[in-house]
Protein backbone atom coordinates (compact mmCIF):
# COMPACT_ATOMS: atom_id res chain seq x y z
CA UNK A 1 0.00 0.00 0.00
CA UNK A 2 1.15 3.27 -0.70
CA UNK A 3 -0.07 6.43 0.92
CA UNK A 4 0.20 9.93 -1.23
CA UNK A 5 -0.78 13.31 1.06
CA UNK A 6 -1.35 16.77 -0.98
CA UNK A 7 -1.36 19.90 0.43
CA UNK A 8 -3.73 22.91 -1.37
CA UNK A 9 -2.51 26.32 -1.33
CA UNK A 10 -4.18 29.28 -2.74
CA UNK A 11 -1.75 32.22 -2.59
CA UNK A 12 0.79 30.85 0.02
CA UNK A 13 -2.49 29.88 2.34
CA UNK A 14 -3.53 26.47 3.08
CA UNK A 15 -6.67 25.73 2.20
CA UNK A 16 -6.94 22.07 2.37
CA UNK A 17 -5.41 18.40 2.48
CA UNK A 18 -5.63 15.54 1.45
CA UNK A 19 -4.51 11.50 1.41
CA UNK A 20 -4.92 8.82 -1.27
CA UNK A 21 -4.38 5.06 -0.78
CA UNK A 22 -2.98 2.88 -3.10
CA UNK A 23 -2.16 -0.02 -4.32
CA UNK A 24 -0.53 -1.80 -7.22
CA UNK A 25 -3.04 -4.30 -9.33
CA UNK A 26 -2.67 -6.73 -11.84
CA UNK A 27 -3.92 -5.80 -14.75
CA UNK A 28 -4.93 -9.17 -15.95
CA UNK A 29 -6.42 -10.72 -12.82
CA UNK A 30 -7.46 -7.59 -11.37
CA UNK A 31 -5.55 -8.77 -7.79
CA UNK A 32 -3.43 -6.48 -5.42
CA UNK A 33 0.15 -7.89 -6.29
CA UNK A 34 2.55 -7.10 -3.20
CA UNK A 35 4.74 -4.78 -3.68
CA UNK A 36 7.83 -6.65 -2.49
CA UNK A 37 7.23 -8.13 -5.49
CA UNK A 38 8.78 -5.08 -7.64
CA UNK A 39 10.49 -2.77 -4.53
CA UNK A 40 12.94 -3.75 -1.51
CA UNK A 41 12.60 -1.76 1.74
CA UNK A 42 15.71 0.31 0.79
CA UNK A 43 13.72 2.12 -1.94
CA UNK A 44 11.64 3.83 0.85
CA UNK A 45 14.44 5.22 3.18
CA UNK A 46 14.07 8.37 2.21
CA UNK A 47 10.49 8.36 1.38
CA UNK A 48 8.43 11.30 2.96
CA UNK A 49 6.35 9.64 6.33
CA UNK A 50 4.70 13.03 7.29
CA UNK A 51 0.97 12.55 6.71
CA UNK A 52 -1.68 15.37 5.74
CA UNK A 53 -4.33 13.99 7.18
CA UNK A 54 -3.94 11.83 10.56
CA UNK A 55 -6.79 9.15 10.76
CA UNK A 56 -6.64 5.66 11.57
CA UNK A 57 -10.14 4.16 10.25
CA UNK A 58 -10.21 3.71 6.37
CA UNK A 59 -12.79 1.68 5.92
CA UNK A 60 -16.66 3.42 6.77
CA UNK A 61 -19.03 1.45 8.37
CA UNK A 62 -21.97 0.33 6.54
CA UNK A 63 -24.62 2.46 5.69
CA UNK A 64 -28.29 1.03 7.56
CA UNK A 65 -30.84 2.41 4.64
CA UNK A 66 -32.75 -0.21 2.93
CA UNK A 67 -34.45 2.43 0.38
CA UNK A 68 -32.29 3.31 -2.50
CA UNK A 69 -31.83 7.49 -3.01
CA UNK A 70 -31.24 6.53 -6.61
CA UNK A 71 -29.62 4.57 -9.34
CA UNK A 72 -27.87 4.75 -12.32
CA UNK A 73 -26.55 3.02 -15.68
CA UNK A 74 -22.61 3.59 -15.62
CA UNK A 75 -22.35 4.96 -19.39
CA UNK A 76 -18.94 5.51 -21.25
CA UNK A 77 -18.44 9.13 -19.65
CA UNK A 78 -18.12 7.59 -16.24
CA UNK A 79 -15.63 5.47 -17.05
CA UNK A 80 -11.51 5.19 -17.84
CA UNK A 81 -10.14 3.24 -20.77
CA UNK A 82 -10.77 -0.27 -19.17
CA UNK A 83 -14.65 0.73 -19.30
CA UNK A 84 -14.31 0.61 -15.14
CA UNK A 85 -15.47 3.65 -13.30
CA UNK A 86 -12.82 6.69 -13.17
CA UNK A 87 -11.88 7.10 -9.61
CA UNK A 88 -12.57 10.85 -10.25
CA UNK A 89 -16.48 9.99 -10.86
CA UNK A 90 -17.57 8.15 -7.43
CA UNK A 91 -17.70 11.33 -5.55
CA UNK A 92 -20.02 12.67 -8.20
CA UNK A 93 -22.24 9.73 -8.56
CA UNK A 94 -22.39 9.19 -4.50
CA UNK A 95 -23.08 12.56 -3.44
CA UNK A 96 -25.82 13.09 -6.42
CA UNK A 97 -28.99 11.85 -3.34
CA UNK A 98 -28.00 14.90 -1.91
CA UNK A 99 -30.66 18.02 -2.40
CA UNK A 100 -30.69 21.86 -2.07
CA UNK A 101 -32.12 21.64 1.07
CA UNK A 102 -29.50 19.23 2.21
CA UNK A 103 -26.60 21.81 1.13
CA UNK A 104 -28.58 25.15 2.37
CA UNK A 105 -26.46 27.11 4.23
CA UNK A 106 -23.50 24.21 4.31
CA UNK A 107 -20.61 23.47 2.67
CA UNK A 108 -18.32 20.52 2.65
CA UNK A 109 -15.49 20.19 4.85
CA UNK A 110 -14.67 16.68 4.24
CA UNK A 111 -15.00 13.67 2.19
CA UNK A 112 -13.48 10.48 2.64
CA UNK A 113 -14.31 7.77 -0.51
CA UNK A 114 -13.65 3.90 -0.45
CA UNK A 115 -13.12 2.21 -2.92
CA UNK A 116 -13.97 -1.93 -3.01
CA UNK A 117 -14.17 -3.21 -5.95
CA UNK A 118 -14.64 -1.46 -9.61
CA UNK A 119 -18.28 -0.76 -10.98
CA UNK A 120 -17.90 -1.08 -14.60
CA UNK A 121 -19.60 0.38 -18.12
CA UNK A 122 -23.27 -0.93 -18.01
CA UNK A 123 -23.82 -1.97 -14.47
CA UNK A 124 -26.40 -0.19 -12.79
CA UNK A 125 -24.93 1.21 -9.47
CA UNK A 126 -27.88 1.88 -6.65
CA UNK A 127 -27.26 4.31 -3.93
CA UNK A 128 -28.33 4.25 -0.51
CA UNK A 129 -27.15 7.12 1.77
CA UNK A 130 -27.95 7.82 6.03
CA UNK A 131 -28.14 10.90 7.25
CA UNK A 132 -25.26 11.46 10.06
CA UNK A 133 -24.68 14.12 13.00
CA UNK A 134 -23.00 15.99 10.71
CA UNK A 135 -22.68 15.02 7.47
CA UNK A 136 -24.23 11.89 5.30
CA UNK A 137 -22.73 8.38 4.79
CA UNK A 138 -23.73 7.08 1.40
CA UNK A 139 -23.18 3.01 -0.37
CA UNK A 140 -23.02 2.08 -4.12
CA UNK A 141 -23.87 -0.95 -4.58
CA UNK A 142 -23.92 -3.05 -7.70
CA UNK A 143 -26.32 -6.31 -7.70
CA UNK A 144 -26.04 -6.18 -2.96
CA UNK A 145 -22.07 -5.61 -3.65
CA UNK A 146 -20.96 -3.08 -1.85
CA UNK A 147 -18.72 -1.15 -4.02
CA UNK A 148 -17.92 1.97 -2.88
CA UNK A 149 -18.01 4.08 -0.03
CA UNK A 150 -18.79 8.30 0.78
CA UNK A 151 -18.41 10.08 3.81
CA UNK A 152 -19.53 13.88 3.63
CA UNK A 153 -18.66 15.85 6.60
CA UNK A 154 -20.64 19.32 6.52
CA UNK A 155 -20.06 22.21 7.95
CA UNK A 156 -22.70 25.94 8.44
CA UNK A 157 -21.51 28.64 6.60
Amino acid sequence: VFLRDFEFYIEGEKVGVATGRWCMIDMNTFSIVPLTRYFVQDNFKDYNTQRSVEFTRWKLPAVEATEKSYEKVLTYSDCDHYFHVNNTKYADLLSDFLTESDMKDKYVSSVQITYGKQCKLGEILEVYADKTENGYLAEGKVGGETRVQLKVLLNEI
